[in-house]
């Protein structure tokens, strides 16, 4: 096949968003619209943590983040935490289900549906002063009680 003849076809490729993202959430910094650059930099200056890739290595956390347009960001989401050293000795595991609302479990739970279940006793968390809900998505929300080092 000629060049000529192959040119129509390969005018109607589209181009790759970024050099190695093909699949991935992430996108270079520069590929970005306002909106996301915004929520970006929000999220830093908020307090919260932002790693960033260049184009050869891994993620890594630069404090402040370079914001390069050729370098990739995500948000660094928290899990829940609570001071454990409060909590009932009984609850091993705690977990956020879809609808915001997070629970203390005596057995590891498991994802069903839009919520987390195990057939053990389980106690809301909403009268422990120490509770932080986090931000990451309820289904990599599950924390598991620190084990006690003497």
């Amino acid at each position: 096949m000629t060049l000529a003849a192959a040119l129509p076809q390969l005018v109607q490729l589209k181009p790759l968003t970024s050099w190695c993202n093909m699949g991935t959430k992430h996108k270079m910094f520069g590929r970005l619209s306002r909106e996301e650059k915004i929520d970006l930099i929000t999220h830093w200056v908020d307090g919260g943590v932002v790693e960033e890739k260049m184009q050869y290595g891994g993620w890594t956390v630069l404090s402040p983040p370079l914001w390069g347009d050729d370098s990739y960001y995500r948000k660094v989401l928290e899990k829940p935490s609570i001071d454990w050293d409060v909590v009932s000795d009984k609850f091993n595991f705690m977990a956020t289900d879809a609808g915001g609302f997070t629970y203390l479990y005596i057995e590891k739970p498991v994802k069903q549906d839009d919520c987390w279940y195990h057939h053990m006793d389980y106690a809301q968390v909403d009268g422990f002063a120490s509770f932080k809900a986090g931000d990451c998505d309820w289904k990599d929300s599950l924390v598991e009680r620190p084990t006690k080092s003497d």
